[in-house]
């Protein structure tokens, strides 16, 4: 059924006992007003109706996808009121998105529509037959009205989908109103949005219970985006003398944040809300977060959240190591520091340049991260990896942060390196691997024996040892610096029993440790050796006679010199001034003596 009131504010149609069951529809009943004057208005009304298992079909860049559909367009001043009185909703559904009533005003002032709600009831809508249902839908979806009162005896259960859905209009509450067992996704019992607020009146009684969304709001999800509205109380009284107000939310869950509450703008509410919750928990009201900081610098305070937070992690990073952070995302509610949910995204950039690395980037499965409104600090790992076989920067890179939170996170100081000795890049996985020397040692070498640390132990790369293999780099004739493998390093190579991890610390030093405990290590090569099977000393050292030990070289010989130097030509002057010679026996007698 179609109705269009143009250019008058004549005409009004109302519906009373009337049952719409069993239809499929875009809108069953669309009220269309156009360029309406300045007068006063009830266009359409629904007493004791009853809307029982008709379908929402689907079709796109359709707006009015609604059983009820209202819609002023380019009204003047003046009032247009839209009643539904003791109706019912259920067993309704959606193919995709929709809802029972929509109503939209597109005048840009957002003052002519009211919409009516008394004594209504609406249960079981927009489920599937599966038992599941669509819960981006929504009942009651009203844009840019001037007002939404509802009044009565009011209740909304086992739906799916938010119960009502407001942008730009006061919602006025009056009497009793029961919201029990729906499941939605974003604000199951309200979704509040843009310069809309709650007026409540005096004796209204609220009740939200075992209502649950799928990310934030369990019961009310309440955003004011306007600036001019921030300051003012998203609950407020319509009555000077308030008397008898109650709110009670009972066991609602909201798998992000916001179990019974997410709103930005309860700060500035006088009177102390009239809210009740059981059972009482820390996160039944959550508030957007507003700063990211590391939980081990997270002492700050609600003055602090404007500002962004830099730190040193001073890490050395080679492609598919990870850095594991402790995160806290953090607003402030009632001049208490918050901390809550947060969905971010991390960017690896050239601090200098500004741009993204050549050939490095984080994870695709690192890069977006969920900081956990129930858990103050949330551990994040992220993973780098290199993409290509190309040198890395000299310089530092940055780890930034991207997300809604206006106060970013900047993660400086990160050094990235090629591989280790051992290891090569698989530009594939984009990250350090076995290098294929090993593995023509012997194919017992797979890649998990070769493990790119992470975290704290970044420093510490390993190689798992099977027998006495050796592994190192060594200088050729040329100026080469090659690595090699052997299979076998019995003569100057370390066994130890237990000592089944080479340890790869930089592109030089090779170190065996106990498996069990890698902070137990030894060097590879015994007697401060070094080179291809450790068969040559460090420069400055020499191999001690009678032993395998390469020892470090004296700076002494110089002074032994001139010492000899010097008595030589006093030994010979001494045994010429003495007449000192074999011949005359004298010589001898000093020697054989």
């Amino acid at each position: 059924m179609f109705f269009l009131h143009y250019k008058t504010s004549y005409g009004a149609t109302a519906f009373d006992q009337v049952s719409f069951v069993s239809n499929i529809v875009l809108s069953m009943i669309l009220l269309i007003m156009i360029d309406i004057p300045d007068t006063t208005s009830t266009p359409l009304h629904f007493n004791n109706s009853t809307f029982e298992k008709n379908i929402v079909w689907y079709r796109p860049h359709s707006d009015l996808l609604s059983i009820v559909s209202v819609g002023l367009y380019n009204p003047s001043n003046g009032t247009v009121s839209v009643h539904f009185t003791n109706s019912v909703f259920t067993n309704n559904t959606a193919t995709t998105s929709g809802s029972c009533i929509y109503a939209v005003d597109t005048g840009t002032q957002g003052n002519i529509l009211n919409i009516y709600l008394n004594n209504i009831t609406a249960y079981d809508n927009f489920k599937t037959s599966n038992k599941f249902g669509n819960t981006r839908a929504e009942l009651f979806k009203i844009d840019n009205a001037k007002e939404l009162h509802i009044s009565g005896s009011n209740h909304f259960s086992y739906n799916f989908g938010s119960i009502f859905d407001i942008t730009n209009t006061i919602i006025y509450l009056n009497g009793q109103l029961n919201i029990i067992g729906n499941n939605g996704y974003i604000g199951t019992g309200f979704k509040v949005q843009g310069q809309s607020y709650f007026l409540l009146s005096n004796g209204l009684n609220v009740t939200f219970t075992n209502n649950t969304a799928l990310s934030i709001g369990g019961a009310i999800y309440a955003i004011i985006t306007d600036l001019n509205f921030f300051y003012t109380c998203m609950f407020q009284s319509n009555t000077e003398n308030i008397t008898n107000i109650k709110m009670t939310f009972i066991d609602n869950t909201a798998a992000e944040a916001g179990s019974s509450i997410y709103s930005n703008n309860l700060d500035y509410c006088y009177p102390k809300l009239p809210f009740s919750f059981y059972p009482s928990r820390v996160w039944n009201i959550s508030v957007p977060p507003t700063s990211l900081s590391l939980c081990e610098h997270r002492d700050i305070s609600c003055i602090q959240f404007n500002n962004t937070h830099e730190y040193n992690l001073s890490v050395s990073m080679r492609p598919g190591q990870q850095i594991r952070l402790q995160l806290a995302a953090a607003g402030c509610y009632q001049n208490a520091v918050q901390y809550g949910y947060a969905a971010v995204t991390f960017l690896l950039i050239d601090r200098d340049n500004v741009h993204s690395v050549p050939s490095w980037q984080v994870s695709a499965n690192s890069a977006n991260q969920a900081l956990l409104e129930k858990q103050d600090c949330t551990l994040v790992t992220i993973t780098l990896l290199k993409n290509k076989n190309e040198p890395s920067p000299s310089s530092p890179a940055i780890i930034v942060s991207s997300s809604s939170i206006a106060s970013g996170l900047i993660l400086y100081g990160v050094h990235l390196l090629d591989c280790p000795i051992g290891f090569e890049l698989n530009v594939t996985e984009g990250k350090c691997v076995c290098s294929r020397l090993l593995h023509k040692l012997s194919t017992s070498y797979q890649p998990v024996d070769c493990h790119i640390s992470s975290g704290a132990d970044n420093f510490i790369s390993t190689i798992t040892r099977t027998g006495t293999e050796w592994i190192g780099i060594a200088n050729l004739s040329n100026g080469t610096v090659v690595f090699g493998a052997a299979l076998n390093c019995i003569g100057y190579c370390r066994y130890k029993s237990g000592y089944t991890k080479l340890i790869v610390n930089d592109t030089s030093s090779v170190a065996i440790a106990d498996s069990d405990n890698l902070s137990y290590s030894v060097p590879l090569c015994i007697d401060n050796r070094e080179g291809l099977l450790c068969s040559q000393c460090p420069p400055g050292y020499s191999v001690v006679f009678g032993s395998y030990e390469c020892k470090q070289c004296s700076n002494w010989w110089l002074f032994t010199l001139i010492i000899y130097a010097v008595i030589g030509p006093l030994l010979i002057y001494l045994l010429y001034a003495l007449k000192l010679t074999l011949t005359t026996g004298s010589l001898n007698g000093i020697i054989f003596c």
